[in-house]
């Protein structure tokens, strides 16, 4: 073990940074690798990502469950592998924050269309595409800086230590929420941006067996994915709109973008509210589950797939949001205004504070490490009491004293004390 020679904290052999004020130290530190064996498996990596089996997101060093699909973690061995390409992968969940009831609703796709509906109210309200700019940049500064490292997962520019707020992902944490919030007016109508955004680093695993799939793109706009375990295949398509909206954005995989199923056909009333399901090929009816994306047909076993609308009509979507993928390449730009900073800040805390100051109001972590010491933080939780208690005593004797000096000469509410020896106002 070590000291930090800036507050003494104690701190692995292997750590390059203090986890209390930021400070450079010597040495590294690395993701644990004991007991680390070669995968077993294909479509694995020993050397790759932890990763959580159930949902694809990344494992935490620190925690032994997923924080969001509550899977406890297994065969952590074996990982995610790294893309040849150098890209590299984004766990995102959505939820809509409805202006006319307030509840959250799930929003399973990156939608450009410019409407969205409540799941609690039904409400269709206009909805600011552009918010999925400030979306896709928070995912893509999550999965390029989250931790380990204090530099993040891919460095090579000025070092960032003590300004990552996202290193505690893939230590202590999961992942980060972005709430975005506002209005905004645009052709005279008024289009909300009330937008919640969580990321997570991670890779996505195959519906069937929960591998992780190879994806491959195919001319820039479209990618498709195999699973090396049990063959599943599937193809996805990123419409212009969405590809326009942040520059290092390779591809999406998102449920309503999978272009190798046809869409169910729906039969709806007057007022546009689904009521059935046929089969896009023979006709037959097609039930669906709660939840359910895709659904096969009982009778010529076609696979067609179930849009989110459809899923809001038939009021079998789920209330919780469903992830989906984003592949990013090349440094964030968060990154690039990390690396622009400077460390000349008289506050020793003031990179590590003003690193996760934001987590109170719009960048969360979960369980954010304090940008301070335990000891700092004592002593102002003891100014915050006894400057109180002092004001408090000051102004109970200078109220008070007269009326005690009377009582102890014997003189009650309607007699008058004698003087109190000091002139008192």
């Amino acid at each position: 073990m070590i000291n930090c020679p800036r507050c003494t904290q104690v701190l692995p052999d292997n750590a390059t940074f203090c986890m209390s004020c930021g400070s450079p130290v010597t040495g590294g530190y690395r993701q644990p690798q004991a007991n680390v064996v070669a995968a077993s498996r294909p479509g694995y990596s020993a050397d790759g990502m932890r990763i959580c089996h159930g949902c694809g997101a990344i494992a935490p060093t620190e925690r032994q469950s997923c924080s969001i699909c509550l899977q406890a973690f297994t065969r952590l061995e074996e990982r995610a592998p790294e893309r040849p390409d150098g890209a590299y992968w984004a766990q995102i969940r959505t939820e809509l924050t409805c202006r006319q009831c307030g509840s959250k609703s799930p929003v399973d796709e990156p939608d450009v269309e410019g409407t969205i509906t409540c799941l609690a109210c039904n409400t269709i309200q206009a909805f600011d595409v552009s918010v999925w700019k400030d979306a896709f940049a928070h995912a893509h500064a999550v999965a390029d800086l989250a931790g380990p490292s204090p530099e993040g997962r891919r460095g090579g520019g000025a070092s960032v230590a003590g300004r990552n707020p996202f290193f505690p992902i893939g230590i202590s944490n999961t992942t980060s929420t972005l709430e975005l919030t506002g209005m905004n007016i645009s052709g005279g109508v008024m289009r909300t941006r009330n937008l919640s955004v969580s990321a997570s680093p991670g890779h996505p695993l195959c519906a069937v067996c929960h591998t992780p799939v190879e994806a491959m793109v195919e001319g820039g706009t479209r990618i498709s994915t195999r699973c090396p375990t049990c063959g599943d295949r599937a193809a996805y398509a990123m419409p212009p709109a969405v590809a326009s909206l942040h520059a290092p954005l390779v591809l999406v995989l998102a449920d309503d973008e999978r272009v190798d199923r046809p869409e169910a056909r729906v039969n709806a009333t007057s007022a546009g509210m689904v009521v059935a399901l046929h089969c896009p090929s023979c006709g037959g009816a097609i039930d669906v589950q709660m939840g359910e994306r895709a659904a096969t047909c009982p009778f010529c076993k076609t696979a067609c797939r179930i849009p989110q609308r459809t899923l809001l009509s038939l009021k079998k979507q789920n209330e919780k949001p469903r992830p989906w993928w984003a592949l990013f390449r090349g440094p964030s730009p968060k990154r690039q205004e990390l690396e622009s900073e400077t460390d000349d800040d008289p506050n020793p805390f003031g990179d590590v504070a003003r690193a996760f100051a934001p987590a109170a109001e719009t960048r969360g972590l979960e369980d954010p490490p304090s940008a301070v010491p335990p000891n700092a933080k004592m002593i102002e939780r003891a100014f915050s009491i006894v400057v109180p208690l002092a004001v408090l005593a000051i102004v109970s004797v200078v109220f008070f004293m007269p009326i005690l000096w009377g009582w102890l000469n014997g003189y009650g509410s309607d007699t008058t004390p004698p003087p109190f020896p000091i002139p008192w106002p």
